[in-house]
């Protein structure tokens, strides 16, 4: 199920969102607010005041589109709480502001009904209009019975309108008897509210796209199709309605097939100058029989690349292609792919697409040959790292991939000049998360990447600040939108581990807890996780003041919940964000 942000009046979409970080930082403070989309999607949305000013929220939904439905809009900054109001309440939510950066946000509940149209407004009160929007919020429904799969998307129009329907399908796999073959393609129908209307899409080919001109009107889009009994296979459908965006995946699989597999729209290869290409593919990081299949498509063109023929197939390719990706769906690995030209021997695409718990870290590129290493530092947040596994691939093989089980250096061997892609997996003890420091570097100690390795559930932020040697007050709320998070930890720590904070907020306390650091002045990395409830969303914020400008008398080191003394005051700059690490929405996807 896909749920939908589109907005009415303007150009603009908000699709499923995995994490909203928004920062701030004037003078001596930090603040900002990390959103974890999960089953409720949010809209969102910055708003600049220049000046003092006393701002009325409200948030109503319109008689279209279908029955009442729940929601809420907030406005916040930081750890503040500032503002909120909840859809369809009688009157608007007043509040006096200080000129600065806010951020405005609102989530609906659906429950039962799959459309709503709703108005998000917040003005200056007996003055102009900061922000006025009419969205529409929708959902996909995908049922599937014994025999068939039925997928329902309600879509309203205000005008007449050309809504274009494309359809992509993988119904033809037959790769190292894995996926059995299947020639079944959806019906599609179109149909107004009242039934007067009906229009027909007629799928022919696997890649298709229909326009369909419509009138004014409350439509329905059903998709069926039939499962089969020995296969795997699967459709990408998409509507443009205007500026409304749907779409979602749809898996066919049939009663015999074991595990589940699953279809990853993976991008494209940007355009190829006609020639003859040898086509090249990788099974990474994982020491099981490969099961997978990348596909790329152009047009009526088709080409597979398979445990059977990943290691050299010869191909005739003009043009950019899509790449699908095809694989079991149970799996820890990484996919390579890469496109030479055939005869020099030029690379012209190359690229590693992680399943699972394995993560690419970066992408670079070595003008000459390098000999490389890899430095882990374990951050312990919250808990020590069990082990981690390193990859350095060029999209066709894996050159070295090391296990490393603690802290230190490991050498990742000489490598010839071209492009790289770094890949990691990490793993953390039962019931706990792991952050890793993962840093990349020459025989001179020069580094070529600095990134953080992520283990266990829920999501992981992180962000460097520097602080000059002071006091400072640390501020952090768990905002309960839509609802409370399972669990949330905040994490601050210096350049070396002895300037190390960890702090739990209670669940479901709300509220805003604040704690009082003395800090040395320094880099520090500010890092955040949040596991929210039951595949919920969840909206954290936090605020670091300086309060005073006396200097610290200790060494400003702090244990989980501890308390610190000392006193200072100072400048925080921030140099934005170090790492996103989307682990719940990978487990969603």
């Amino acid at each position: 199920m896909c749920i939908y942000f589109v907005k009415r009046s303007a150009v603009g979409l908000c699709l499923m969102l995995s994490l909203l970080c928004s920062w701030s930082s004037v003078a001596a403070v930090t603040s900002g607010l990390v959103f974890v989309n999960g089953s409720t999607p949010a809209h969102t949305h910055e708003v600049v005041l220049e000046q003092a000013t006393t701002v009325s929220l409200a948030f109503s939904q319109l008689p279209i589109g279908g029955n009442i439905v729940a929601g809420q809009a907030l406005l916040a900054q930081g750890a503040s709480r500032l503002l909120a109001v909840d859809l369809n309440a009688t009157t608007p939510a007043e509040v006096a502001l200080a000129p600065g950066r806010y951020s405005l946000l609102a989530y609906v509940d659906l429950g039962g009904e799959t459309v709503a149209e709703v108005v998000l407004s917040l003005s200056r009160v007996g003055g102009a209009s900061l922000y006025n929007e009419q969205l529409t919020v929708s959902k996909s429904e995908t049922e599937q019975g014994a025999q068939r799969v039925t997928v329902l998307q309600d879509f309203t129009l205000d005008t007449a309108t050309d809504v274009i329907f494309s359809y992509t399908s993988f119904e033809h796999f037959d790769v190292a008897d894995y996926f059995a073959d299947t020639a079944t393609a959806p019906a599609v129908l179109i149909s107004s509210s009242d039934g007067a209307f009906n229009q027909a899409v007629v799928i022919t080919e696997q890649v298709q796209t229909q326009i369909v001109s419509l009138p004014a009107d409350r439509y329905t889009l059903t998709l069926l199709a039939t499962i089969p009994t020995q296969a795997v296979a699967g459709f990408f459908w998409s509507l443009q309605a205007g500026t409304q965006q749907f779409g979602d995946k749809v898996l066919l699989n049939g009663t015999g097939s074991d595990p589940v597999a699953d279809v990853l729209a993976l991008g494209s290869t940007g355009a190829l100058p006609a020639g003859q290409y040898g086509l090249t593919s990788g099974w990474l990081m994982n020491g099981a029989d490969p099961e997978y299949a990348l596909f790329l498509t152009r047009e009526n063109e088709q080409w597979s690349l398979s445990a059977d023929n990943q290691f050299e197939h010869m191909a005739s390719l003009s043009g950019d292609y899509r790449i699908y990706l095809v694989h079991n769906g149970q799996t820890d690995a990484a996919v390579g792919l890469q496109i030479r030209e055939q005869g020099s021997g030029v690379v012209r695409f190359a690229e590693a697409y992680p399943l699972g718990d394995v993560q690419k870290l970066d992408a670079f590129d070595l003008a000459t040959a390098k000999s490389l290493f890899i430095d882990t530092r374990d951050y312990r947040f919250v808990s020590a790292f069990a082990s981690a596994q390193y990859a350095i691939t060029d999209g066709s093989s894996v050159l070295n991939s090391p296990l490393v089980m603690d802290e230190g250096s490991v050498d990742m061997g000489s490598l010839s000049p071209g492009r790289y892609f770094l890949l990691g997996r990490a793993s953390a003890h039962v019931g706990g998360n792991s952050l890793v420091e993962v840093t990349l570097r020459d025989s001179a100690g020069a580094a070529l990447s600095r990134r953080l390795l992520t283990a266990g559930q829920g999501v992981v932020a992180a962000r460097q600040v520097s602080v000059s040697a002071g006091r400072f007050e640390l501020s952090m709320t768990d905002m309960m939108f839509p609802g409370p998070a399972a669990q949330i930890a905040l994490g601050l720590f210096g350049q070396d581990n002895d300037h190390r904070y960890v702090r739990y907020l209670p669940v479901s306390a709300g509220g805003v807890e604040v704690d009082t650091l003395d800090l040395q002045s320094g880099d520090y990395l500010l890092t955040f996780l949040i596991v929210p409830d039951d595949q919920q969303s969840a909206l954290f914020g936090f605020q670091l003041d300086s309060i005073n400008s006396t200097p610290p008398t200790n060494s400003g080191s702090r244990g989980s919940n501890g308390s610190g003394g000392g006193g200072g005051g100072g400048t925080l700059a921030w140099f934005g964000l170090l790492c996103l690490s989307f682990l719940l929405a990978r487990r969603f996807v």
